[in-house]
């Protein structure tokens, strides 16, 4: 069930928060893994795994980080808040 902040989201950042799960969905399919397995790689429930390729934004963080760990897509997860990144023109 999605969260009521996820109805909240403007439709371009629903947009970006759907294709993580659709990626992540294609990525799995890439590498001929079943859900189970992939699952079992990540230390969650199928049920969190099924979640997570539907773009669940209810599951953790940490499921979403560690399947995209055991994908091997987890490289730049580190830049997601860094501050080299912030767009924001207010300085402190």
């Amino acid at each position: 069930m999605r969260s009521k902040v996820h109805k909240l989201l403007p439709f371009s950042l629903k947009r970006k928060v759907d294709l993580i799960g659709t990626n992540i969905k294609l990525a799995r399919k890439k590498r001929k893994w079943t859900i189970g397995n992939t699952a079992k790689r990540c230390q969650i429930s199928v049920q969190t795994y099924r979640r997570v390729e539907n773009s669940d934004s209810t599951v953790s963080f940490a499921a979403y980080a560690m399947v995209l760990y055991i994908l091997g897509m987890a490289n730049d997860l580190d830049k997601l808040a860094a501050p080299e990144f912030d767009q924001t023109l207010a300085t402190t």
